[in-house]
């Protein structure tokens, strides 16, 4: 059940997160979750991003079964419909599927040890390493 997953879970956000996203907004920029995981799960552990800006996987959850809905654009997709064309795209990933994006943002921050940070490394893409949401310190 979705209440059981979420038992599994056990609250994966970084507790700097939420003071980041906080400031980003205050600052008046643009901020945008974009996912390959389930939107109902990002939803339920970031409940003050407004939902019209995380872009993710929907899933309906029945009593007995989950019926997946994947979203129809790629990230990269993603990104470029919702770039200015004024403003840097700034990213942070970590994952597998954050492989596409690489090539495609101004400037790029990956989690520490993360399987996108070997990538990174084995391809020579610039990169700024990141442990937690409270140590970076950047000025967009």
């Amino acid at each position: 059940s979705f209440e059981d997953s979420i038992k599994l879970l056990d609250d994966p956000v970084d507790p700097h997160f939420k003071k980041f996203y906080e400031t980003c907004i205050c600052k008046g920029h643009k901020f945008y979750i974009i996912s390959s995981g389930f939107r109902k799960f990002i939803e339920y552990f970031l409940p003050y991003v407004p939902s019209k800006f995380i872009f993710a996987n929907d899933v309906v959850v029945n009593d007995s079964s989950w019926e997946t809905k994947f979203k129809t654009k790629s990230k990269v997709d993603i990104i470029q419909s919702l770039h200015d064309g004024k403003s840097k795209k700034i990213y942070f990933g970590d994952g597998i599927s954050d492989f596409s994006v690489i090539n495609h943002v101004d400037t790029l921050y990956v989690k520490s040890g993360s399987h996108l940070e070997k990538h990174c490394t084995k391809y020579d893409h610039v990169y700024t390493s990141f442990d937690d949401f409270g140590k970076i310190n950047i000025d967009i």
